[in-house]
């Protein structure tokens, strides 16, 4: 099946396009001989008025030989093509046996002509041979134009025969736009899911570390912001991974709500998780985590006897660029995380010195 596809997508097209060029070509051949047949068709019939102008202007004693030299140089060209009137030999063998027919009979007329001259009209045949040279010249434009209909009828097919190929290719298009999107559509999601953290739903440490790792000057206004859930190893030993799992996913979608949507959250590592805010000042951080605490506070009493929740206890730092010069992402980070465990030491200290009040 893949194989089909590829050579309808592949193939398929190029071929098309190799023969919309051939059409193309054959309808352009095909115009410029009509043209060419419609001026011998023009000059065949000037050729058959022209020899009864003629034969009446001599019936009446008027000579006019410059007459008969262009109608000598017309029939000539007719018969061989030339360049005074610009004909082209048509190819069709019907036409070409009739011009020679009538460029031979032209020197009967012709001696006809004479006699009228010498001998006077009623001496002659001039008026038979006339009619006969009018017979003859008919014939030729009807073979002519007979020609110029074979052709126009060719060119119909080859008109019509674009239109489909011409349609085969737009749907050709069609079709690869669509599998294009669809291709573009599964990157996407690849792309996408690639980046995510499937526990969470945030961002992976993969997609955090592409941020973190830029190596650009960051303005005035970004905090780097990193947190570590306490206890985790406690609670799986304790109540096993799911329950750790259960606390993990908990802190993501508390994180996730309390950031704004403007500003990234991510998976960094195991319990380590990562926010940057943009555009903030130092006391917007400071704002934003004691909101932050309020919500987790919120969440470890929403639990009820039948339904209990996993108490959140977090370690935080974080670092703003106004605060480290010069500042980078892996130089906010690395403030961070410093903060981050500095807090995180703090944090155990109240809870040893709180065990030690508690057992006096």
């Amino acid at each position: 099946m893949e194989k089909i596809k590829n050579f309808v997508t592949q193939t398929v097209p190029k071929v098309l396009s190799v023969l919309l060029t051939f059409l193309i070509l054959l309808s352009m051949m095909d115009v410029r001989l009509l043209q060419g047949t419609a001026k011998t068709i023009n000059c065949t019939g000037s050729a058959r008025g022209m020899s009864q102008k003629l034969v009446k202007q001599e019936i009446l004693g008027l000579r006019n030989d410059q007459m008969i030299n262009d109608l000598t140089e017309l029939l000539l060209e007719l018969k061989e093509g030339g360049t005074t009137y610009g004909i082209t030999p048509l190819r069709n063998v019907e036409y070409r046996s009739s011009v020679a027919v009538l460029t031979r009979y032209w020197d009967t007329l012709q001696e006809e002509i004479q006699v009228v001259r010498t001998q006077g009209a009623e001496n002659s045949d001039i008026l038979y041979v006339s009619k006969h040279f009018y017979e003859l010249a008919d014939q030729a434009v009807k073979y002519s134009e007979e020609y110029s209909t074979e052709i126009t009828e060719d060119l119909r097919s080859i008109e019509n025969l674009m239109v489909v190929v011409s349609i085969l290719m737009i749907l050709l298009m069609l079709f690869n736009t669509i599998q294009n999107r669809k291709l573009s559509t599964v990157n996407s999601e690849l792309s996408h899911t690639a980046y995510l953290d499937k526990h969470t739903s945030l961002p992976n440490k993969s997609r955090c570390e592409e941020l973190l790792n830029a190596p650009e000057e960051l303005d005035l206004a970004t905090a780097c912001l990193m947190f570590d859930l306490n206890n985790l190893k406690k609670i799986n030993d304790a109540m096993g991974h799911q329950a750790g799992d259960d606390m993990i996913k908990g802190f993501a979608h508390l994180l996730r709500k309390a950031t704004p949507p403007s500003d990234f959250v991510g998976r960094y590592g195991g319990d380590e998780f990562i926010i940057i805010m943009k555009d903030v000042t130092p006391g917007d951080v400071d704002a934003f985590l004691e909101k932050l605490a309020r919500m987790a506070a919120d969440y470890n009493c929403s639990g009820t006897q039948f339904m209990p929740v996993i108490p959140l206890s977090y370690a935080v730092g974080y670092a703003h660029s106004a605060q480290v010069p010069n500042s980078t992402m892996p130089m906010l980070l690395e403030v961070a995380d410093s903060n981050m465990y500095a807090n995180k030491a703090k944090v155990k200290a109240a809870m040893k010195d709180q065990r030690y009040a508690e057992v006096r």
